[in-house]
């Protein structure tokens, strides 16, 4: 079974919300995946920032790869959160 996180909710998932907001999905993600401790996943996301503010915007096949990663980050975290906390985290996006 995967190990269970505590990422504390309210607060830390309402930072992730306020990224999402101003339109930074990439940001949130970045967020998410810290709190998650996903390392690999985090050190992607910072790439794709980078290529991201690079190119001014996200182009298509950035955009679909940012997407894989956001499945890993929501499937890590269906696995290691409580499904409440899965539920705030997952609207947080």
């Amino acid at each position: 079974m995967a190990k269970r996180h505590r990422v504390g909710g309210g607060k830390r998932f309402s930072a992730i919300k306020r990224r999402t907001n101003i339109n930074d999905h990439t940001g949130a993600l970045i967020l998410g995946a810290k709190m998650l401790g996903m390392d690999a996943a985090l050190k992607r996301l910072k790439h794709v920032e980078a290529l991201q503010d690079i190119e001014g915007h996200l182009p298509q096949g950035l955009g679909a790869y940012r997407h894989q990663l956001y499945q890993e980050v929501m499937d890590h975290a269906q696995r290691s959160l409580s499904p409440e906390e899965f539920e705030e985290f997952h609207g947080s996006f």
